[in-house]
């Protein structure tokens, strides 16, 4: 996934606006140092297509119960 839709600092998302993040908030690194998405982001955005496919169903089911509380929080992206 490309970043592209950022003003300043932020990330927004481009299906709403009001949806933002700073832009050092949203990746992680594994141990060896390889950056990715938030899975909370990349849901997201999974979430938000026209169409929603069933491995995007199977990555919803997979992907939050491992999610923090503060993840979850769909309030907060």
């Amino acid at each position: 996934m490309m970043i592209i839709d950022s003003e300043n600092d932020y990330w927004i998302y481009k299906r709403n606006g009001t949806i933002r993040r700073k832009l050092t908030d949203i990746e992680l690194k594994t141990s060896a140092g390889v950056p990715y998405i938030r899975p909370e982001i990349q849901l997201l955005y999974k979430g938000g297509s026209s169409l929603i496919r069933e491995k995007d169903i199977l990555d919803l089911e997979n992907v939050l119960p491992t999610l923090d509380d503060t993840s979850r929080d769909k309030s907060l992206l």
